[in-house]
């Protein structure tokens, strides 16, 4: 299904930290500082949120796990797990130790900090959603998420 034009011209994002921090109509531009508070360690996780879609990282020293939701005008919507693209077909899981905690994803759910920054340049920097998907390197995982949520059997 193709989508245009789904995103909202306005960008507007909201931050949220681990620790509580909340910040409303952040610039794209200006969520690096947010990013590398990750990065060393000093935050667990981010939500970045607009009005149409989330994006959420954690991690630690340029080992990022991220997803993506995308809410679509019909009230449905699709998530996507990002990747490492040179790494796509390995689904073997393996620990990932932050200062936070131990988690287990899977081999190709890890990414750098330069793949974070440019999915958060991409969207929020795009108006189009397929242009948007088709840049970054991720997976569909809207079917898994709904059967989590209990939306699917």
């Amino acid at each position: 299904m193709e989508i245009k034009k789904l995103f909202q011209e306005e960008r507007v994002v909201d931050v949220e930290l681990a620790s509580g921090y909340q910040e409303e109509c952040v610039l794209y531009e200006d969520i690096d500082r947010f990013i590398l508070l990750i990065d060393r360690g000093e935050e667990d996780f981010v939500i970045l949120q607009s009005a149409d879609a989330i994006l959420q990282f954690y991690g630690v020293d340029d080992q990022f796990i991220g997803e993506t939701r995308i809410d679509l005008p019909n009230g449905d919507f699709r998530t996507y797990e990002l990747i490492n693209k040179e790494k796509e077909q390995m689904t073997q899981r393996v620990q990932l130790e932050t200062p936070f905690g131990v988690f287990t994803p899977q081999v190709r759910g890890i990414v750098s900090l330069e793949v974070i920054r440019q999915v958060v340049r991409e969207y929020y920097g795009n108006e189009d959603f397929d242009a948007f998907v088709q840049k970054i390197p991720c997976i569909d995982s809207t079917e898994e998420t709904k059967r989590y949520m209990g939306l699917k059997k």
